[in-house]
């Protein structure tokens, strides 16, 4: 089972100077609880979660690079579900960006993907 077969395409990044006031707003009206952060040429260069939002929330105008997690943990859409698993446990995180050969952002993974890929016993979930 690859984690491209899993994997959320087409995720939504922010850009490494967006504010992280917009950044919030983005991720309420997204749903989501994490967001790739990506340089110029959209590569990954770090991300933004809830709990980075939390530490910094006094200071809303800073940008997305001065509280992003980095370096950024990735994962390749051709690795294996199992091997991402594997990240997430490792990491203790809940989600990863999926990147290309060149870094750019193709694809997010959570803990509920894998989960899902492996009690679907490699079935692909629904678009």
């Amino acid at each position: 089972m690859q984690v491209s077969t899993w994997m959320t395409p087409r995720p939504f990044c922010v850009a490494s100077e967006d504010r992280l006031d917009w950044v919030a707003a983005l991720m309420r009206a997204h749903g989501v609880h994490r967001v790739p952060v990506v340089d110029r040429a959209g590569r990954l260069c770090g991300i933004v979660t809830e709990h980075d939002l939390r530490v910094h929330q006094q200071y809303p105008s800073l940008a997305a690079h001065d509280a992003m997690s980095e370096p950024p943990i990735a994962v390749r859409a051709d690795d294996s579900v199992e091997r991402a698993a594997e990240v997430l446990l490792e990491r203790r995180i809940g989600g990863v960006p999926v990147v290309d050969r060149e870094r750019r952002v193709v694809g997010m993974l959570t803990t509920s993907d894998v989960l899902c890929a492996l009690l679907d016993g490699g079935e692909a979930k629904a678009a």
